[in-house]
């Protein structure tokens, strides 16, 4: 679970688009800490 942002803006010739992802943002029992998230989603998740 987690979330995901699209932000788009116009540039004057066309627009652009950046797309955010927050993996594993989602925690009801809050015990994913920031450091055992990195365990769960390696880097290559992205």
């Amino acid at each position: 679970m987690g979330h995901l942002i699209h932000q788009v803006r116009n540039t004057g010739y066309d627009c652009e688009m950046r797309s955010h992802f927050w993996l594993v943002d989602f925690d009801p029992d809050k015990s994913l800490t920031p450091v055992r998230r990195v365990a769960v989603i390696p880097d290559a998740a992205g």
